[in-house]
């Protein structure tokens, strides 16, 4: 068996409210975690339980007008923000090279901002996702 193809994190795309943010962002996850939820349905137990999808993103912060961190800052809270994700970075989906889409909600309050001397400012954000991502393999 051939070796599968492996994600580099040299080429990722992330695409958020319709606007590519790689240039702010450093690196990214997804998670999931048991769902705060006190209804369990039978079909719920039997599929394995309820979970919440967690995209967590790592970025340069920058208050630049049309930066990642600006973005955030000026939409807290918004809802049904679409997102792809292309962890090859390739700009069409493929069976090989798949994007995750889907859609979540935007953090409230405000993204951290921090700074320390002689270095570059970032931060962690984490957005619960609506759904688990749909792995798109087409066009």
């Amino acid at each position: 068996m051939p070796s599968s193809e492996r994600i580099t994190g040299k080429t990722l795309t992330l695409t958020l409210g319709g606007i590519e943010r790689a240039c702010d962002v450093t690196g990214f996850g997804f998670s999931s975690e048991e769902a705060d939820d006190d209804v369990v349905t039978y079909c719920d137990a039997a599929a394995g339980g309820k979970f919440d999808t967690i995209l967590t993103v790592s970025a340069i912060a920058s208050t630049a007008s049309g930066s990642f961190w600006r973005y955030l800052f000026e939409n807290p809270g918004e809802e049904d923000v679409a997102y792809v994700v292309a962890p090859h970075g390739n700009a069409v989906a493929t069976a090989n090279q798949p994007h995750l889409t889907g859609t979540l909600t935007l953090p409230g309050g405000m993204p951290e901002l921090t700074g320390e001397t002689n270095s570059t400012s970032t931060f962690d954000v984490e957005f619960k996702c609506d759904a688990r991502p749909v792995l798109k393999t087409t066009a």
